[in-house]
């Protein structure tokens, strides 16, 4: 049973991997572009932020707010930062958000910059399922000023 539950997960996730980077096949309802916003790391036991905007490649037009909250985690590397990313992204209509985003960010202390990933998931029956991926960079030099990021993001 859980070898065939590890089997599907395993497809899906494989097949969504190149939704960030290609083109999504014609009748698909995908969506796919850049984003952009503010980034501000967590400093000891204070939570940090993501706040930001997701522009659709094929319209140009901002089609999700993305904000999420960022947890440091526990590295042995002492001039590293490494955390997890919670979040959600909405397109403004309707109540509530649209999609849930989970994943995991890592950078330098010292420099402030790093890359983060995360998978986009659907709220289906109370089932979080895989629908998308972001990825990106980030740079928050300075514990008094908000830093910025960019992404990539891929929806299906």
């Amino acid at each position: 049973m859980a070898h065939g539950f590890l089997s599907k997960l395993a497809a899906v996730l494989l097949a969504l991997a190149p939704i960030a980077l290609a083109a999504p096949a014609a009748g698909q309802g995908c969506a796919y572009g850049f984003g952009y916003g503010n980034w501000d790391r967590p400093l000891g036991t204070q939570q940090g932020w993501v706040s930001g905007a997701l522009v659709d490649n094929a319209t140009g037009q901002i089609t999700f707010s993305f904000d999420a909250r960022l947890i440091e985690g526990f590295t042995p590397c002492l001039s590293c930062q490494v955390g997890r990313l919670s979040g959600f992204l909405d397109d403004g209509v309707g109540t509530g958000f649209d999609y849930v985003v989970l994943g995991e960010w890592q950078g330098l202390w010292l420099s402030g910059k790093g890359t983060f990933k995360a998978i986009v998931y659907k709220m289906v029956g109370g089932t979080l399922v895989p629908v998308g991926r972001m990825h990106g960079d980030y740079s928050d030099p300075s514990s008094s000023t908000v830093g910025n990021f960019v992404c990539e993001w891929g929806v299906c």
